[in-house]
């Protein structure tokens, strides 16, 4: 019987009041470091009748959906949430938020688009602010050794996170359980996830774990906008597909690179956010298809699988620039574009079976 990672062991203690967050360039370290527990809220990529009398339906379905459960008591017992000024969605949801859902605490962070030292000075102001504003709802100062801590902490779960991807890509984790493991990382207590990570890998080494998926599927990668439930990945291996990596802020590219530990924490922590593997909000289109393509060629993908919301421009921008060069080395796209509606289901069912079928053993770039 293969090892099972225990997520149920991970939760926050239950006197550690959570902050909630949205964007993946929310610096959790802080939150952790004022002694809160920083979780990711979830929109639960479902349909939501109760956002509608505040947002158009012509908006992002993934800032709706996470109002829509706010309404219906999904912010019930936060302490506070804090708001990355990511795009205009974004920040339509911070204004509605503070109107109609209401926090004790909230704070909404500005992040720049460029990546160079300005930038950097501009976001440690940033993230300065936020400490202070953290320090005064926790009743205490946010020292630069707390932050150290959480920085310490937060470092070992990305490097963990980044063995269960290379497990995944050899096979030994599938699709759905690393998306599970990873997106429990974001709502899970640093050192207990870290603690149970160990562990499982520990047993999946020492017990030779055989291959977790079917074998012989087409290899995928998932790449795109924000997909923070596990309809695609689950749809892709009904479908008879591999998903062996990703390219997604709510997947591997949260935990995507180190904050540098031997500069001062708030210089750390701005440093590494901007030089992440960046979103399509950030600058540097380039960088991001050279850095696909190195991903579907690492992980010898035979298709790669980009998903988008509706009326998210900035990610759909990306697209004919990925498409290109996709095409240029011989790697067939599939571009499903969503908007959690009921309807969708059917539609996208049968255009990721068809993409599958087609990344059959005539098609497939890799012979295993």
């Amino acid at each position: 019987m293969q090892t099972r990672f225990r997520l149920e062991k991970c939760r926050p203690a239950g006197e550690r009041e959570t902050i909630g967050w949205f964007c993946s360039y929310t610096p959790e370290e802080l939150i952790a470091a004022a002694g809160f527990a920083p979780v990711r809220l979830s929109s639960g990529e479902r349909p939501t009748e109760s956002a509608e009398a505040y947002l158009p339906a012509s908006f992002c379905p993934y800032v709706r959906s996470l109002l829509g459960a706010a309404l219906s008591g999904g912010a019930e017992g936060l302490r506070g949430v804090v708001f990355v000024a990511s795009c205009d969605a974004m920040r339509r949801l911070a204004d509605i938020w503070t109107l109609y859902v209401g926090s004790r605490f909230s704070f909404r962070l500005d992040l720049p688009r460029r990546r160079e030292h300005l930038a950097e000075e501009f976001l440690i102001r940033q993230l300065e602010s936020l400490r202070s504003a953290l320090g005064k709802e926790a009743g205490r100062p946010v020292g630069d050794d707390d932050i150290a801590e959480a920085i310490a902490t937060a470092n070992q779960t990305r490097g963990l996170v980044a063995r269960f991807s290379a497990l995944r890509s050899e096979g030994k984790v599938s699709g759905p359980e690393f998306f599970a493991i990873a997106r429990g990382a974001m709502s899970a207590d640093g050192q207990l996830f870290n603690a149970e990570a160990e562990r499982f890998l520990a047993a999946v080494e020492s017990e030779g774990r055989e291959p977790a998926s079917s074998g012989g599927g087409p290899r995928l990668l998932l790449c795109g906008g924000v997909a923070d439930g596990p309809v695609m990945e689950l749809l892709i291996e009904e479908s008879g597909g591999d998903v062996v990596a990703d390219d997604l802020c709510s997947a591997s590219r949260h935990f995507d690179g180190l904050v540098d530990e031997s500069l001062e924490p708030l210089r750390g922590l701005a440093r590494r956010y901007l030089q992440r593997a960046p979103c399509a909000r950030m600058a540097g289109a380039g960088e991001r298809v050279r850095r696909l393509l190195e991903l579907a060629s690492g992980a010898e993908v035979d298709g790669v699988v980009y998903h988008s919301l509706k009326f998210c421009d900035l990610v759909q921008s990306d697209l004919p620039r990925v498409r290109a060069a996709l095409e240029e080395v011989g790697i067939p796209l599939l571009h499903v574009d969503r908007d959690y509606s009921a309807a969708e289901s059917g539609q996208l069912k049968t255009r990721v079976e068809a993409f599958v079928e087609m990344l059959g053993d005539g098609n497939r770039r890799s012979k295993r």
